[in-house]
């Protein structure tokens, strides 16, 4: 967009687009991983790594 000669407001709305849906995407797969910890109920040290993806959010 910037070779073509596009606005900087208009590469700034396309970033911040990619931006949410990656955190979108990284909010389903910490989501997912929280529902398998919490399905183990052998595996108590998962919840607290999920614990850990959250805080990454």
């Amino acid at each position: 967009m910037m070779k073509d000669g596009r606005d900087c407001a208009d590469v700034i709305t396309q970033l911040s687009a990619v931006e949410s849906s990656v955190k979108r995407v990284m909010s389903l797969i910490v989501e997912e991983n929280i529902q398998q910890k919490l399905a183990d109920k052998d595996d108590e040290s998962g919840v607290a790594e999920s614990l850990k993806l959250i805080a990454k959010l």
